[in-house]
């Protein structure tokens, strides 16, 4: 294991392989899980540069709090789950935005202490809509939204 971290560079100097047939498990573990740990963080790092963005023209009413809530809540989202597209809602939470085929969408706002609002048009007379909190994980259901809303 130790070399596997010295391969990604995370502890230089580290070079001596376990032998046993567990090391050889744990070791394939710990590479499967920095492999997507990475793809996960490649594919959300373009929105935390949208979110800079947002940030450098936030107005007054946008606080801090809850920028930094929107970025916790897109690390904590999953690099498997579609990705949405990001604005400044004019009460100052930020807010996600998924759209998919035939008219569908979902959008969940942010607000600095938690707070989720969600609304999804999933078809002509199917929609659903409701509050959450977001804690450090996101939801199962929004996540669920997204995905039927992007057909993914």
């Amino acid at each position: 294991m130790s070399a596997l971290l010295a391969e990604n560079a995370l502890f230089p100097g580290l070079d001596s392989r376990g032998v046993s047939p567990t090391a050889g498990t744990v070791e394939n573990l710990v590479r499967r899980a920095a492999e997507g740990w990475k793809k996960g963080l490649s594919k959300h790092s373009w929105l935390l540069g949208d979110l800079e963005e947002l940030r450098r023209e936030s107005p007054s009413g946008t606080t801090t709090q809850a920028l930094e809530a929107a970025e916790r809540f897109l690390v904590a989202w999953p690099a498997s789950a579609p990705l949405p597209s990001l604005s400044l809602d004019p009460d100052g939470e930020i807010s996600f935005d998924w759209a998919g085929p035939s008219g569908k969408v979902l959008t969940v706002s942010l607000r600095e202490d938690g707070r989720l609002s969600f609304a999804a048009r999933l078809a002509a007379r199917r929609t659903r809509y409701g509050t959450d909190w977001f804690v450090d994980s996101v939801p199962r259901e929004l996540i669920g939204l997204a995905r039927l809303v992007c057909g993914a």
